[in-house]
């Protein structure tokens, strides 16, 4: 895979080249399909054509080419007898061989004369300028479609189509589609030696329309039919004068009529799509959904109708339409406007006209986090509450190189706004703000709850701890462990009203002891902790202790009684920054315990 690039980049950039792809050559797809599913169909071709064939055999049975004039002529004399309407000689005669064969010939056309009799042009010849002065002419070149097949009979637009000829009487220059269900080999065809072997030729000519011609062997030639093959001329001749006989042109205008309207229709659908679904996911089901149903219903027709309704096409127009949608909704004049003015790489571009319409403060940062763009959304945010300035708001945003906040607060602790902030691109530094003041808040609220001993208002375990956990690691600090003396006593006489006035009054005289950043903790029960930041002196160590003590000295008045209290310290600071901080704590404890034991020794002795 090419480095930087994600799987959904590889499979967007597949489906945009299989789209592309779709789009170049929609029509030979389109014919490619509807050759197979017609020529599948293999319906009768039998009808009032009939087919003379000259055969290879006819050929050797004369021995020489130019021989079997003689015998076309019989053939000709027989379909004129016989009460053929219209007779079309599919062989280019150039030469003067025999005079005999050739004053026959001549003389079997103008027994049947100019109106049932038509010759393929030829060469300009002696021989050719002598027929076709008695018989009537048509093209004899036809052209194939761009591909190379045949599915109509067409010649120039100056020409003579013999197909219309032969099926309505009538010459008419174009073209003259060929109904590719009919099956060739159904075709009624006969051989120039069956007809002359034939006991009553005339009967098989009566009000026939008569192709005759070389077969595709004889020939040493072929024409190349969407779907069947490779046929004489003969044969495709026949299949369009049929079709012609059965309307098939007027079905071909038909499909094209429909097609038109599909693809309009597909076309304004794909603009819909691409103008008003937000999803790409909804959109890419239903834009298959609907190239499904298109390619589907389209073959389905052509199968029982034998419109061709090109599918493919009408898809390529589904997928051009969202694709032009697209196009205007994503502003890609203004994409590239914003990077020929060169303070935009294609990449950011793209994503900043991908995300600056949202209705939330959009803002795209350059590297080194200084503002690029920002929409109007962002104006009140970059000028929020205490930030001076767009360097302020850019360093809240990005603390550090490559590093981003996603989460920015502007104000103090009870006076403050706060924004959740959603980073749009992976290697884009694009931003979209969502104000959370109020979440921040509550938030806030209960984690001050969940932290806070309810009853002295000192932090509790679980706020101890986790203050520890943030602050572990990063400096030296001090934890300090205390616990009170005769707390149970004065709690089990004069009950926990009096036990809970008691606790208090001892927090509030430890938080007078304390410096203002120093943090008190009640952990349970009588048990209390401080933490304190920075490096401490043994002399100060020492004097809190004292002061820790003699606060507590003074009895404390709990009613009409007064009690007093004392208390044992015991104090810890990290040997190293990489020590634990339960290992620091966990010593704190166990100095405070050896304290409350020498204590308890000293009184005893």
């Amino acid at each position: 895979m090419t480095p930087g690039w994600s799987w959904p980049q590889v499979l967007g950039a597949a489906l945009a080249a299989g789209c592309l792809a779709l789009l170049a050559s929609p029509q030979r797809l389109d014919n490619a399909i509807a050759d197979v599913l017609l020529a599948q169909q293999k319906h009768s071709a039998a009808g009032p054509v009939l087919l003379v064939e000259i055969t290879p055999a006819d050929i050797a049975r004369t021995q020489e080419k130019s021989v079997e004039r003689g015998e076309i002529a019989k053939a000709l004399l027989y379909a004129g007898a016989g009460g053929a309407r219209r007779i079309y000689l599919d062989v280019g005669f150039t030469t003067m061989r025999r005079p005999a064969d050739d004053a026959a010939l001549a003389a079997a056309m103008a027994a049947i004369g100019r109106d049932r009799l038509v010759v393929a042009s030829a060469s300009d010849t002696p021989l050719a300028e002598h027929l076709t002065g008695i018989a009537r002419t048509a093209d004899a070149d036809f052209l194939p479609d761009p591909d190379g097949w045949f599915r109509q009979v067409r010649v120039a637009d100056s020409a003579r189509n013999p197909v219309d000829w032969l099926a309505t009487g009538a010459f008419a220059a174009g073209r003259q589609p060929i109904d590719l269900r009919l099956d060739p080999a159904t075709i009624d065809a006969t051989t120039l030696g069956a007809v002359l072997a034939d006991p009553r030729p005339a009967e098989l000519f009566r009000d026939r329309l008569v192709v005759i011609a070389y077969d595709r062997a004889a020939e040493r030639s072929a024409v190349s039919i969407a779907g069947h093959g490779q046929l004489g001329r003969g044969r495709m001749i026949s299949l369009a004068t049929q079709s012609a006989l059965q309307d098939y042109a007027q079905q071909s205008r038909t499909s094209s009529v429909v097609a038109i309207v599909l693809g309009v229709l597909a076309l304004a659908l794909g603009i819909f799509v691409g103008w008003k679904f937000r999803t790409a996911r909804r959109t890419l089901v239903v834009l298959a959904s609907a190239g499904a149903v298109i390619a589907s219903g389209s073959i389905l027709v052509l199968q029982g109708f034998g419109l061709r309704l090109q599918p493919m096409t009408t898809v390529a127009l589904l997928f051009a339409g969202f694709m032009a949608s697209i196009f205007v909704r994503l502003k890609v004049l203004e994409l590239l406007s914003a990077f020929l003015k060169g303070d935009l790489s294609p990449e950011e571009a793209w994503a900043w006209r991908s995300q600056a319409d949202r209705p939330v403060p959009v803002v795209l940062f350059g590297a080194r986090g200084a503002i690029k763009h920002a929409n109007l959304k962002a104006d009140a945010l970059t000028g929020a509450n205490k930030w001076v300035g767009a360097a302020d708001f850019s360093s809240a945003c990005m603390p550090n190189l490559r590093d981003r906040s996603t989460l920015i607060r502007a104000g103090t602790y009870g006076d403050f706004r706060a924004w959740r902030v959603d980073w749009l691109h992976e290697s884009i530094n694009l931003a979209a703000f969502y104000e959370v003041t109020d979440e921040q808040r509550t938030v806030a609220d209960l984690e001050r709850r969940l932290q806070t001993d309810p009853l002295t208002g000192a932090l509790n375990r679980t706020g101890f701890e986790r203050h520890l956990e943030q602050i572990s690691g990063s400096g030296d600090y001090t934890v300090f462990y205390l616990d009170m003396n005769g707390f149970k006593a004065i709690n089990d006489t004069l009950g926990h009203a009096a036990g809970d006035e008691l606790l208090r009054v001892v927090a509030k005289r430890f938080e007078g002891v304390i410096r203002k950043n120093d943090r008190l903790a009640r952990l349970g029960g009588d048990e209390f902790a401080i933490f304190m930041a920075g490096r401490l002196s043994e002399p100060f160590i020492e004097r809190l202790q004292c002061d820790l003590q003699d606060v507590l000295t003074h009895p404390i008045e709990l009613g009409a009684r007064s009690a007093s209290v004392g208390v044992a310290v015991g104090y810890a600071s990290p040997k190293a920054t990489s020590e634990r901080w339960q290992d620091v704590v966990a010593r704190a404890d166990a100095a405070m315990y050896a304290n409350k034991l020498r204590a308890k020794k000293a009184v005893a002795a």
